[in-house]
């Protein structure tokens, strides 16, 4: 498979006024607050002729700009599936693909994606530690580090990651936070007519978790953001794909895909095109983790939670419970602690600063973290096999409130088998 190119601006899924003669609206339906407006993600059919999906390109880009739009804004072209992403009024669309069937598998409006709320469990930002050794440690390191809950010391392996990529697709990193040690890159910003730093604050706290000297799982990883939201924590679907895809590509180009780690901590409501780039991303070997979500659902409705190839994470609370406003089900394949989660935070006067957040967005990052220390620990390769190292060493059956959900809590073997 061959990896070229990447998507644009973040979507979800609406409705339209019109069918496009045969080829399908995957999205009719969405709630039309949800939608861009007079923007579309256009997929062809697999054995689509190259020269044809060139040509409709060059068309549409012409006719979107001759409205004063954008035309094809992005192209996607990942693995054996191929589509852009366009800015044009939807009659004008309608018609260019009309006249392309041959072609066109199907199109989707582009829809406004978010990360999950997040609770503030503290708003006044806590002061950083000096914790010389991870002694009294912040709880959901401990809790990943014992089998047993109650522990207050974060055991881990110094290898810590080391040399692994960990692509954080969201709102940025403040990449000058001390808690990163110089190891936190800009890698590239989707998110249109933003700056290339974080304006909100929830990557910045994801990254610490991932990677941070204090705060982090893997303490010795490369953190890399992959800014897909604004300073409202919003952005678009396709913006999301565009980051994965793009973090696919430059996972292959920075040691491997297969040795990379992708954290997404945001949701919708369930998208198969989002699904379909996660499990083409893990087909290159790179380990997908998403969020499981934060409304006390199933997580089969939310995506990319729902795609079968993700690592899909739910909120534990300092009980061993499942967190009151984790979503749930089978397609949640473990649990990490996602309440009252210490970690480095956004700050205009300080670069040293942590606070508490709480959501399955905070849990995430502990099993992208937990991720990047098996492959440097344990030397594995690709997806699958981080993925059943995780789900193979977890603490089983302690988990409360499970509500059809593996009953799975995650662990890095520091103590014990």
């Amino acid at each position: 498979m061959k990896l070229t190119s990447t998507i644009a601006s973040l979507v979800a899924l609406i409705a339209i006024p019109f069918a496009f003669a045969e080829a399908p609206i995957k999205n009719a339906g969405v709630s039309k607050d949800l939608v861009v407006p007079d923007r579309y993600i256009v997929i062809y059919k697999q054995k689509a002729d190259p020269a044809l999906r060139e040509k409709h390109e060059q068309d549409i880009d012409k006719k979107g700009k001759n409205a004063k739009k954008g035309g094809v804004v992005n192209k996607l072209d990942l693995g054996d599936l191929h589509g852009y992403i366009a800015e044009i009024p939807a009659s004008t669309l309608k018609d260019v693909v009309a006249s392309d069937l041959a072609s066109i598998d199907f199109v989707e409006l582009d829809t406004i994606v978010r990360v999950s709320p997040i609770k503030l469990e503290d708003d006044k930002i806590v002061e950083k530690r000096a914790f010389e050794t991870q002694a009294n440690g912040p709880w959901g390191l401990a809790r990943i580090s014992h089998r047993s809950p109650g522990f207050s010391d974060y055991v881990y392996d110094n290898s810590g990651g080391e040399g692994i990529r960990v692509y954080v697709v969201d709102t940025g990193i403040m990449t000058n936070h001390t808690d990163f040690e110089g190891r936190a890159i800009h890698g590239m910003n989707f998110a249109l007519g933003t700056p290339n730093t974080d304006e909100n604050g929830h990557g910045t706290h994801v990254a610490g978790t991932i990677g941070g000297k204090t705060y982090g799982v893997a303490k010795k990883a490369t953190l890399v953001s992959v800014k897909v939201l604004d300073a409202s924590g919003a952005g678009t679907f396709a913006a999301v794909m565009e980051g994965i895809a793009w973090a696919v590509l430059n996972a292959q180009a920075n040691g491997g895909a297969n040795k990379a780690v992708i954290n997404v901590s945001l949701g919708g409501g369930n998208n198969g095109l989002l699904n379909t780039i996660v499990d083409i991303a893990s087909g290159f070997g790179a380990t997908v983790v998403a969020a499981a979500g934060n409304d006390n659902d199933d997580a089969a409705n939310h995506s990319p939670a729902s795609a079968l190839s993700a690592i899909t994470v739910g909120a534990l609370d300092q009980a061993d419970s499942r967190a009151y406003f984790s979503n749930f089900g089978r397609l949640v394949n473990i649990f990490a602690p996602g309440v009252g989660v210490l970690s480095a935070c956004l700050s205009a006067v300080s670069n040293s600063e942590s606070c508490s957040y709480s959501g399955t967005s905070m849990a995430a990052p502990h099993i992208s973290g937990l991720a990047a220390y098996y492959i440097k620990l344990c030397g594995l390769a690709g997806s699958t096999a981080v993925t059943n190292k995780i789900i193979e060493t977890a603490t089983m059956n302690t988990l409360g409130d499970s509500q059809g959900s593996p009953r799975r809590i995650a662990y890095n073997l520091a103590t014990g088998p």
